[in-house]
């Protein structure tokens, strides 16, 4: 499964992700869609959705011209498809 599947099975199942105010990802949902299987998966490609995230961000805020922070939540948008 790719890192884009498994953010779509995330919000298949009603769970999201986006980026809170400090900047860190967050988990927004339902308690009980967020099983021990998807808990387990999002550990696993975590460090995946956070390079994909900082990669994006980083080119959002060189080639779009952005301020950082601007660059982040278009990057959080595109990737996880939130923001707060």
């Amino acid at each position: 499964m790719t890192t884009p599947e498994f953010l779509q099975q995330l919000r298949d199942a009603g769970v999201t992700l986006y980026l809170a105010d400090n900047g860190r990802l967050r988990l927004k949902g339902p308690k009980a869609a967020l099983t021990n299987y998807l808990r387990a998966t999002l550990t696993e490609y975590l460090p995946e959705i956070v390079h994909l995230f900082n990669e994006r961000a980083a080119i959002m805020q060189y080639d779009g011209a952005l301020h950082h922070e601007d660059a982040e939540q278009h990057a959080a948008l595109d990737i996880v498809g939130t923001t707060p």
